[in-house]
């Protein structure tokens, strides 16, 4: 039987007895059968000095009996990490962090084996093995059979191939401390090289900063995929990466099984607690059999800019932003910046089931305390359920439909002679859009429009007509900033700014992450912004306005102080 140390020269055989008497831990040969010139080539009477250099040998996942005996290899290891027969361990956990120690420098995996246990319940014997321990299964499948035929089975290559490497710690009697019996090295494989050594399992767990790296990623959107790309690019090389791709993704499923059917729990306990240690935090729920169905919330911010912002608000219930196709409902208006950003002023996940219940629940008159006042002017689109809802619960408020929707739905409407041969889609949206006219004249101007082209009986047209307050610009020149938000574009801005944080197939956990990522960004924007303006002065469009205003500083001064004067003559004034 021959034996090699791996990437070490091979000797005489009379000096492996030598050595085997010297240090059980250490066996070499150098007498190879010529037969076997795949392993190794010299001559039999050659002298200890002769050096061979390291064969490569094919290993099979069996024992293979070859005129030389089989091949095996030793690790050669610093002795620092040598185990050594007769040591004794204090606890288990420090038995195999030894040999674990061992089998990565000498590069080889391990895996935990049987163990014997005593009465009392606590380990008496632990076996560590190599993890190419065993033999593979193997599959008979008769093909003939036709109860089998349709069976289809997996080729793929196995790893096993009965390697005797293990160690055997046993417990020392009356104590709780444990030491080395048994201590094989032979391995019947070619051990990892050093250049493959980071792909072993044991170097591709992932450490803790590579755990919360995926897990950040995740949060702005970023996959398991792109997450191991990225942070390859920031380490510089793929060797200096705790696991692989795979490791990656088998991360991200196993934090989404983790999380399982306890999804809405876990993001309702989460809000009781932010609702808990957070100033002004607002949130409900509610639930059907045991069903979340609906949750609004609105943190101290989003209450500042409701105040601020909300005389028009905007919301859409339409993005679905989850596994569970639960529609997200974003509450937006429209700052005091000059580029007029959307901001978030609450926020919502609706389970929609097109009942007024559903959506009379989510602005409640319980939460109008929480933001002090109630909006102008509340748009949406023409959903039947959601208008009733809004004038339900907003009845201090003007419901306007979204006219974009409704100018997108005229195509189908109206026959194309008319509506593309004839100029009616001009002389219409001359009507609708305009901001300068009253309710009379809008009416005047649609009804002569009407008999124009004769559409005075046109069904879609006529209940446009009854629904004129509602999203005609004209009925809403009374109203405060009516001309600011005409259409819900504002939360389809906002559900487009939030589709680059959020996934379709996100968990509630990982959604309620990925929406605190983007309210962060939201918010940066518009601290940027405040800071622009408290930074930075207007420019007059023309300077005589100055003098203008100067000029009327210095008469009106003028003239209070002559009125004043005059007034002291006349004898009115001491």
């Amino acid at each position: 039987m021959a034996f090699f140390y791996l990437n070490q020269p091979a000797t005489s055989l009379s000096q492996e007895d030598d050595v085997a008497a010297s240090n059980s831990h250490v066996s070499v040969s150098s007498l190879i059968n010529t037969e076997c010139g795949s392993f190794a080539s010299h001559d039999d009477n050659a002298s200890s000095s002769n050096i061979l250099k390291t064969p490569k040998a094919v290993i099979h996942h069996e024992f293979i009996d070859t005129p030389g005996g089989s091949v095996y290899w030793v690790p050669r290891v610093s002795a620092s990490v040598l185990p050594v027969l007769g040591t004794v361990y204090d606890s288990l956990d420090e038995c195999i962090e030894v040999y674990r120690k061992y089998a990565s420098e000498a590069g080889f995996g391990i895996r935990l084996s049987c163990q014997k246990r005593l009465k009392c319940g606590y380990v008496k014997q632990k076996y560590i093995v190599c993890n190419r321990e065993g033999c593979p299964k193997e599959v008979w499948l008769n093909t003939l059979d036709p109860k089998k035929n349709d069976r289809q089975v997996r080729s793929s290559n196995f790893r096993v191939c009965g390697c005797k490497a293990r160690v055997v710690f046993d417990m020392v009697p009356h104590t709780s401390k444990y030491t080395l019996t048994t201590f094989d090295v032979e391995h019947n494989h070619e051990l990892d090289r050093v250049e493959y050594k980071h792909l072993s399992k044991a170097e591709r767990k992932l450490t803790y900063n590579e755990q919360l790296f995926i897990i950040k990623a995740a949060n702005a959107n970023i996959g398991a995929v792109r997450a191991h790309n990225l942070y390859t690019g920031l380490k510089g090389s793929s060797s200096l990466v705790h696991g692989t791709q795979t490791e990656f993704k088998n991360f991200t499923r196993g934090v989404n099984c983790f999380i399982g059917d306890s999804d809405a729990q876990m993001l309702i306990t989460r809000m009781e607690q932010r609702q808990e240690f957070t100033k002004d935090f607002s949130f409900d729920y509610f639930v059907e059999d045991a069903e979340l169905c609906g949750l609004f919330w609105a943190d101290e911010v989003a209450k500042c800019n409701y105040k601020e912002f909300g005389d028009i608000v905007s919301f859409d219930a339409t993005y679905k932003t989850n596994k569970y196709k639960i529609l997200f409902v974003p509450f937006t208006a429209i700052d005091n910046h000059r580029e007029r950003r959307s901001v978030t002023v609450g926020s919502g996940l609706l389970k929609k089931d097109n009942s007024y219940e559903a959506y009379g629940w989510f602005i409640p008159s319980s939460l109008y305390e929480s933001f002090c006042s109630v909006s102008n002017i509340v748009v949406t689109d023409q959903d039947g359920a959601m208008q009733l809802a809004v004038t339900a619960e907003f009845r201090e408020s003007k419901h306007r439909l979204c006219m974009w929707h409704i100018m997108q739905t005229m195509p189908a409407k109206i026959v194309s002679r008319i509506y593309d041969d004839t100029d009616f889609k001009d002389k219409f949206g001359k009507i609708v859009w305009n901001m300068f006219i009253g309710p009379e004249e809008f009416e005047d101007r649609w009804n002569k429009l009407m008999e124009e082209f004769d559409l005075v009986n046109h069904k879609w047209l006529s209940k446009m007509y009854r629904l004129r307050s509602s999203w005609v610009p004209a009925f809403f020149v009374d109203s405060p900033l009516c001309g600011l938000m005409r259409t819900t574009s504002r939360s389809e801005s906002e559900n487009s700014f939030f589709s680059y944080f959020t996934s379709s197939g996100s968990t509630l956990v990982k959604f309620m992450l990925c929406y605190e990522s983007a309210m962060e960004r939201q918010r940066h924007t518009q601290e940027k912004l405040d800071h622009q303006s408290f930074d930075s002065f207007p420019s007059l469009l023309h300077r005589y306005l100055l003098k203008c205003m100067l000029l009327m500083f210095i008469l009106a001064a003028f003239l209070s102080v002559s009125r004043k004067r005059l007034l002291q003559d006349l004898g009115y004034v001491q």
